[in-house]
């Protein structure tokens, strides 16, 4: 009767077994339930059957593989998708309709004003033009912006379904230990085998199962995650007022820790791939053409005039102080003309001699300050003009009415400060304004007066290549020089110096020189500090690394409202100072020589650095840096569709292999199935005997 009795439990266990497995030979991820059973002994005498336990067929080799392919496949597809996205903003760099064709396009449009430079309709497609190509490319440094928020919400909301899952599996492990005590765990471990699959696809995973079929987890490096406990991720998102990084608790107890350098793949790793690395070198390499290309169009125009002429002008804040050291090299000439274009007076300066001349005559000296030379220069204008410095801003007017002023450059030994000449840094005739600083030259010298108030702050955030925090630090700003400053930026407790060493570079502009000799190491400016004096110009503004100003240039761009307004006052030809003199007409209302100039400065060579405060540079023109960043937008994308493709192939590789061996063959179990049959039959059959027996002797012993 026992033998029967237990033949028929276990051949009925199994029967159960194969219909789970076959009920779910087409369910993703199902690992097959095995029976495992023995032979029932009594004192070397048989005496049946028993089910020892049902188990999953695992393989934990080919299970930790298809994890890692399954965090790996993750990763890479986020960032694809990103990128993929991100490119089609750009367009394709050969079609007309591509950011980078439009802004090409815009300066070629100059060449139609070249034989009919007084065409109002021409000016104005010009202008319309020139306003669309820089919208376009706002609004691609919008999306930048937009998708680098979006990553960051991204990465939010996947470190709270982490915490979510590390306590489901800290709940599945109670039920795995309990029901491995009751009886058949299987349910409870196919439970907690997709909360661990769903958890690859965040963060790369080691599993280490116990006897009992718990699970601990932890990252590939070796992090906990977790067990009978869960570890807790916390994230401080890109609100600028915090360095953003995931940081990771064992216990509620314990210090947080970073622990964005142990998640290696997973979907997590491509965000936090797409935030620290891609999206940054992408917004940088636009803004930083958005800058040139700026540059590039007011370096000519600052130079080009209408008639009549301009007749005042106010320039852009330049945070300079009336006390700052004047800092320009070389030569440059400031002219009244008349209503007809006839020179009335010539202002000859000489930087490096610090004197002006006036119409020729003797030489003069000025102070090597701004407010020195903004002082002699009013009086060199006399009768024809005034000028004045104040809030950073330079301001010059001609007195009489219809005379207007005008700019030259000598061909050779013109004027500079930082990267641009003297009309240009003061950006007194500007056609496109900005709102923020174009380029972080800013000619300051170290020895300068810093200008900010004493004891106020700035925050700065030190990172590696790939992302990881490895230093923040506030630094209050000493009185005195900007050498102060950079003393306190390098200083090894309050400042970086244990990293390397900050530094001015030559044109103002910050650069970082790191003690290892790498150059990948990043700055993220968390708070900038007060504006300068009376200007509106912050220090990170100033010298170059306000990661806000720096990334927010396109964003700043537009046609200058008064000739956006009026195209008319589009100007398109130039002045040749050097050569004119008084009373002879230096400015003809048919030249277009300055429409020509502006034709051009897509050719005209231009100093690029590859990093904010690296200092590395490479020199290129504007059409060649444009083919740059498109072609290096179009890399990345392809590089990581190329990485997902090949990941996914490798993902279901190791899937097919792991559902190869631990997947359901419905083969096999039609096999087992008749197996159990026929030994539940047999048993029955067993059963029924004995019955017959016992009545048989009881009939007899009746």
């Amino acid at each position: 009767m026992n033998i029967a009795t237990s033949g028929l439990y276990t051949a009925q266990s199994g029967l159960n077994v194969v219909s789970k497995n076959v009920a779910n030979a087409n369910t993703e991820g199902y690992v097959r339930l095995e029976q495992q059973q023995s032979n029932l002994n009594y004192g070397g005498i048989n005496g049946g059957v028993t089910v020892d336990a049902i188990r999953r067929a695992t393989n934990t080799f080919l299970e930790a593989t298809a994890l890692n392919a399954n965090s790996a496949e993750a990763g890479a597809s986020v960032k694809s998708q990103y990128l993929d996205s991100l490119q089609s903003i750009f367009g394709d760099p050969s079609e007309d309709t591509s950011i980078f064709s439009t802004l090409n396009n815009a300066l070629a449009s100059f060449e139609t004003a070249a034989s009919n430079p007084t065409s109002t309709i021409i000016k104005s497609q010009i202008i319309a033009n020139l306003q669309s190509a820089l919208s376009q490319l706002g609004q691609a440094s919008q999306q930048i912006k937009n998708t680098q928020n979006q990553v960051d919400k991204d990465i939010s909301s996947k470190v709270d379904t982490v915490n979510n899952l590390l306590k489901n599996i800290v709940e599945a492990n109670s039920k795995v230990v309990s029901a491995s005590i009751t009886g058949d765990a299987t349910g409870a471990q196919e439970t907690l085998s997709g909360f661990i699959n769903q958890l690859s696809d965040l963060v790369d995973i080691n599993v280490d199962y116990g006897n009992d079929g718990s699970a601990k987890i932890y990252t590939t490096n070796g992090m906990f995650l977790a067990g009978t406990t869960a570890s807790t991720l916390s994230y401080s998102s890109l609100d600028g007022n915090s360095d953003p990084s995931i940081n990771i608790k064992i216990t509620p107890n314990s210090t947080p820790m970073n622990i964005e350098s142990s998640v290696q793949s997973g979907s997590l790793r491509g965000l936090l791939d797409l935030r620290n690395v891609d999206l940054p070198k992408i917004s940088e390499a636009v803004n930083q053409f958005a800058g040139k290309y700026a540059d590039a169009v007011n370096s000519v125009y600052n130079l080009n005039s209408t008639l009549p002429a301009l007749s005042s002008t106010t320039g852009s804040d330049t945070g300079l102080l009336a006390t700052d050291s004047l800092g320009f090299t070389g030569n440059t000439s400031i002219g009244i003309v008349d209503s007809s274009g006839t020179l009335v007076s010539k202002i000859a300066i000489d930087f490096d001699n610090l004197t002006m001349s006036v119409n020729g005559g003797a030489a003069t000296s000025f102070a090597n300050t701004v407010g020195g030379f903004t002082s002699a220069l009013n009086t060199a204008l006399g009768a024809n003009g005034t000028a004045s410095f104040a809030n950073g801003k330079l301001s010059l007017t001609a007195s009489t009415s219809g005379n207007g002023l005008v700019f030259d450059e000598p061909a050779a030994g013109g004027s500079l400060r930082g990267d641009k000449a003297f009309a240009h840094f003061f950006g007194l005739n500007n056609l496109i304004s900005s709102t923020t600083p174009t380029s972080p030259a800013s000619g300051i010298k170290g020895t300068d007066a810093n200008g900010f108030t004493a004891g106020d702050t700035f925050t700065l955030a030190l990172s590696d290549g790939n992302g990881k925090p490895l230093s923040t630090k506030t630094i209050s700003i000493p009185s005195g020089t900007f050498d102060d400053i950079i003393s306190a930026m390098n200083d090894n407790s309050t400042g970086f110096g244990i990293y390397g060493t900050f530094a001015l570079n030559s044109d103002g502009s910050l650069k970082f020189t790191q003690s290892n000799g790498g150059t990948d190491y990043s700055f993220n400016m968390i708070d900038d500090s007060e504006n300068r004096g009376t200007t509106s110009v912050s220090l990170g503004e100033m010298l170059g690394f306000s990661d806000e100003a720096r990334n927010s240039i396109a964003q700043s761009l537009s046609v200058n409202s008064k000739i956006a307004t009026n195209p008319s006052a589009l100007a398109l030809a130039t002045t040749d100072l050097t050569s004119t003199n008084v009373g002879s007409i230096a400015l003809g209302k048919s030249d277009s020589s300055g429409a020509q100039a502006l034709f051009n400065a897509s050719a005209v060579k231009l100093n690029f650095s590859t990093s904010p405060l690296s200092g590395s540079k490479s020199t290129m023109t504007l059409s060649d840096y444009m083919s740059s960043v498109a072609g290096d937008i179009g890399t990345r994308a392809s590089n990581a569709e190329t990485a997902a493709t090949a990941a996914a192939s490798f993902k279901t590789d190791a899937k097919t292999r792991l559902a190869n061996t631990v997947g359901v063959n419905l083969d096999e179990e039609l096999v087992k199935m008749t197996q159990f049959q026929q030994a539940y039959s047999a048993s029955a059959r067993m059963l029924k005997a004995a019955d017959e027996m016992f009545q048989t002797l009881l009939d007899a012993a009746g």
